[in-house]
Parts: structure tokens; sequence; C-alpha cells
């Protein structure tokens, strides 16, 4: 039997199109693995598995109307600092507490709209500043592969949640070595140029020096940063 855990987005993709599988079996085999590794790691620091699970169910019951979605039932993670409709956006700041973003991110949006299901959100240290991933909100995140090691800065949260097999993508950005360091530390991605994927319709001047990227295991062939999720705000 093929362990959806260790699978790549491509390859659950094509599972999910060939009817090998349902988005349900899909999410809810990382929901376990979630449920089993997450509490010695504090990578997902927000999860909203019941809602995962029903919006795979909603999927899967209009499965051929989603033939043409990149990432039909990928589970995937976003990271603390996106804003995602519906969540606090803290920045690990205690101040930052309450408000929840009404809109998704750009690039959520578009991981979303190309049929990503969002499993949670993954921690990032206060500010998303540090080369650690240390929140004064959600505590450490540690090394799925060395849990004495630090899961680098500042996407650690999502970099532990795709090397410990929580989900196959999760996202990130990268300023001064915020996806780079991580990578170097738990797991692997490319870094797209500057602004090739736009954070907010807001702040056009600080995203065209800052990178957002999907963030996928070393081992993967999922694209990084494909045509469908670049681009400028709408």
């Amino acid at each position: 039997m093929t362990d959806l855990c260790a699978s790549s987005a491509t390859e659950l993709r094509a599972l999910i199109r060939g009817r090998e599988v349902t988005r349900h079996e899909v999410i809810e085999a990382h929901a376990r693995r979630v449920e089993q590794v997450n509490g010695a790691l504090n990578a997902f620091v927000v999860l909203r598995l019941d809602e995962s699970l029903a919006e795979a169910d909603a999927a899967d019951a209009r499965h051929d109307e989603r033939a043409d979605l990149p990432l039909d039932g990928v589970p995937i993670s976003v990271k603390e600092t996106f804003d995602l409709a519906g969540y606090e956006s803290t920045l690990g700041l205690p101040a930052r507490r309450g408000p929840v973003a009404e809109h998704d991110e750009p690039a959520v949006g578009r991981l979303r709209a190309a049929g990503a299901i969002v499993l949670g959100k993954a921690n990032a240290p206060d500010l998303a500043i540090r080369w650690n991933t240390i929140s004064s909100l959600f505590g450490a995140t540690l090394n799925p592969r060395d849990t004495t090691r630090s899961a680098g800065g500042s996407t650690g949260g999502d970099a532990a949640v795709v090397a410990a097999g929580m989900a196959p993508l999760g996202t990130g950005a990268d300023y001064g070595g915020s996806i780079r360091v991580p990578a170097s530390s738990s797991c692997s991605t490319s870094t797209p140029a500057p602004g090739a994927i736009t954070r907010s319709a807001s702040g056009r001047e600080w995203t065209s020096r800052i990178c957002s990227t999907p963030i996928r295991p070393s081992s993967s062939s999922s694209p990084v940063a494909p045509a469908w999720v670049r681009g400028g705000c709408a």
C-alpha cells in the first residue's frame, strides 16, 4: 500500500486523479501523522483538521470538475505570518492576538485555488526575523531529523512539517535566509526571484525584495513556484 505521507504532491495528485485514493483518505492520513508527531516538534501551531476533512469531502463529490487543478487534494501548511482567511496572523506577538484575516494571502489563495487543502498554520519566530523558530506565543519548533538541533528560521515550522511527513508542501518567505536556513537544516527547496510571488496587495515595496515559495522535500519532483502561484496582485 502506498505511504501517502511519504508521497510527493505530484504523486498524491496522480493517485487522486486515478481514483486510487480519495482526497479524504489523503487528508486523513496526514491528519494522523500530525497527531503522531506534531506534539514533539511543535511545527503546526494552528490546526484545522476537521475543516480540511470537510473540504476534502466536498472536493471528492466534485471529482470530475477538478481535473485541471494542479494541486487537487494536496495538503499544505501555511506559515503563521501569512494571512489565512478566518485565522490570526500574530507574527508571534501576544499584542497581535485577536483580529483574524479577512482574506487569504495572494500566494495562499492561489495555492487553494489550485486545489490545495490547508491543514493549518506553521510556527515562525517573532516578526520572522530570526534564523531559528522560537515564538513568544507558540514556543520553539524542533528539527524532525534531530530534535536537539534547531529547525532553522524563520520558515522552520513549515520546513519541519514537510520534513516530518505532515504535508508534502508548505509555504515560506525569504529575505535574509528565512527559507534557505531551514532548507539546510531539515528540508530542501528553491527560492524564486524576488517579487515573483506577491506577499500582499498593500506592501509592494516590501514584497519586491522578499521571496515567497512553496516548500517541498529534497526528494520531491514537484515544481517550485510554478506559473499558477506566481504573479502580482489582482
